[in-house]
């Protein structure tokens, strides 16, 4: 299976706060172009890179990195978010979000940092603390909870709070390809066709 390496630049708006997976349905042409607009106006005070890589383990258990413009199912990829604040103020209230694609099964505890602990959603985007639990009911009609599986991880979400001017910080986390059919570039950090990416950017409120 191969995939284009991703290795994207771009800048972001910041209001209440940066969501990444409010791009991952942006596959219109008249919505990607409105977005576009809208982001050429906005003041853009946060700087992000996001990039990913096939994690490689030898015999002696030591990881490297590859580019994972070629994978298989059960290869994990590690996906890197950095945010930088290259405006001359600080950013308040800075929340970083790092999707999922369909078919890629989370790692976990590979999300970094761990200070503030990174929150998660299924596709509902309904962000918890991790682990995700849900409340089912068993064949005798009685509720239990229990854990939601990895491969339902959508995304990650991290309140990293307020961001001084010319400060960074990194967001990772790992996930385990799961079938051959997997796109691994996540679409929430794609650029919509014939659209810079410097200029790709979306907000969203806070939930």
């Amino acid at each position: 299976m191969s995939t284009q390496k991703m290795n994207v630049l771009y800048r972001v708006g910041v209001g209440v706060c940066v969501a990444l997976a409010a791009l991952a349905g942006m596959n219109q042409p008249a919505r990607a172009q409105a977005t576009a607009q809208a982001a050429s106006k906005a003041e853009a005070p946060i700087e992000v890179k996001l990039t990913q890589w096939r994690v490689v383990v030898d015999g002696k258990k030591a990881e490297t990195f590859a580019d994972a413009n070629s994978v298989k199912p059960g290869d994990v990829i590690e996906y890197r978010s950095t945010y930088r604040n290259v405006s001359p103020k600080t950013v308040k209230a800075l929340v970083a979000v790092l999707p999922f694609p369909e078919g890629m099964d989370y790692v976990a505890d590979s999300s970094k940092p761990t200070v503030p602990a990174a929150e998660a959603a299924t596709k509902d985007g309904q962000y918890a603390a991790q682990p995700l639990l849900r409340t089912v009911k068993d064949k005798d009609g009685k509720t239990k909870t229990e854990h939601i599986p990895y491969s339902e991880y959508r995304s990650l979400r991290w309140r990293v709070g307020d961001l001084l001017p010319g400060k960074s910080i990194e967001i990772k986390a790992r996930a385990r390809v799961e079938s051959s059919e997997t796109g691994l570039a996540p679409q929430a950090v794609q650029a919509p066709v014939g659209v810079s990416a410097l200029r790709a950017a979306a907000s969203a409120t806070q939930p």
